[in-house]
């Protein structure tokens, strides 16, 4: 393959990209899905499989998003295999993340739980562990344990406010939040209301 060649290759999956990002920015899931769709298609077709691997992750996020979480689970454990034989160690923590997730919207509760719990254990940074702890908080609330969901979102918070990652931290309070709200706790969760909003403010 040549170098014009490689360009146009380039081009059309950036192109590709924006279809897809654009779609999301304006609510269109089908058209982001399509997009997707295509996007690893033609990367599959050019022997970008780590690529196409990290696109999978999107498109199982997507079909959750309407509901079509068999075919989202799919994605992920395809994604979580791929990119296993690259060694691309964040991209796996995040497909399998992303597999919990898609097990507890199948009622799988147990084996989504699992999941998290066994990437956590692989997680290398608190960045990483920050968004493990988050899956499993949401996992953890799905079966219907608050107290654990609420000890897994603390610890979410201490990761992200160690990294100083706001976007994260920003997730991390809103799902406490939930928590405490539905616990009661609505003073803690005035608390963290306020916090979340000086945070969105700089975001």
């Amino acid at each position: 393959m040549n170098e014009h060649e490689l360009k146009q290759i380039a081009a059309m999956l950036k192109q590709m990209d924006y279809a897809a990002g654009d779609a999301l920015r304006r609510n269109n899931l089908p058209g982001a899905i399509l997009a997707y769709e295509q996007m690893m298609d033609a990367e599959l077709a050019i022997g970008l499989e780590k690529n196409a691997g990290r696109t999978r992750i999107n498109l199982a996020n997507l079909y959750l998003q309407v509901n079509r979480n068999e075919k989202a689970l799919e994605h992920a454990r395809r994604a979580s295999d791929a990119l296993a034989r690259f060694g691309a160690f964040e991209d796996v923590i995040n497909a399998r993340l992303t597999m919990a997730r898609c097990l507890c919207a199948l009622d799988r509760h147990a084996d989504g739980i699992r999941e998290a719990e066994n990437a956590l254990r692989d997680c290398r940074t608190d960045a990483v562990r920050g968004e493990a702890y988050l899956v499993l908080a949401e996992c953890e609330r799905l079966a219907g344990d608050r107290w654990k969901a609420r000890n897994a979102a603390d610890r979410a918070v201490r990761c992200f406010e160690g990294v100083n990652n706001q976007s994260g931290l920003a997730r991390a309070l809103y799902e406490r939040i939930s928590l405490l709200e539905q616990n009661g706790q609505s003073a803690a969760a005035a608390a963290d209301r306020a916090r979340l909003a000086i945070i969105n403010s700089k975001l």
